[in-house]
């Protein structure tokens, strides 16, 4: 199975527990290694508030959240739907063999530097 690694804040990686555990498989039990992942990076982001926390995900799993997380999500103050539904789309995309973008997406150095800031600016709305 084919995996990568999404660079995520402490609010994405809350928004995935909140809303993909809620709609997991059509209301199938919750994937037990997916939320144990999750747990991991939400401590890891909880520990080191200054780094962004990073969650390893397979292909069905991206999927899962790019059908669960609304594009206008907001964390408290904090708007993360479509910042992080760009990451999963840049995984995807990467995943699927296209995009010379996606490049900047996943386990390298630079891993969110695209992600956070200027592929928002580009993207369509959802």
């Amino acid at each position: 199975m084919n995996f990568d690694l999404l660079p995520a804040t402490r609010e994405e990686l809350w928004a995935i527990h909140d809303y993909v555990r809620q709609h997991d498989k059509l209301g199938q039990e919750w994937d037990r290694d997916l939320n144990t992942r999750l747990m991991e990076a939400l401590l890891d982001a909880q520990a080191n508030p200054d780094r962004m926390a990073t969650l390893m995900l397979f292909e069905e799993e991206l999927w899962q959240i790019d059908r669960q997380i609304p594009s206008g999500l907001m964390i408290g103050t904090q708007p993360v739907g479509r910042t992080l539904l760009l990451k999963v789309m840049q995984l995807l995309v990467k995943t699927r063999g296209g995009d010379d973008h996606a490049d900047h997406a996943g386990a390298g150095e630079d891993a969110g530097a695209g992600a956070r800031g200027d592929a928002h600016q580009t993207a369509a709305p959802r």
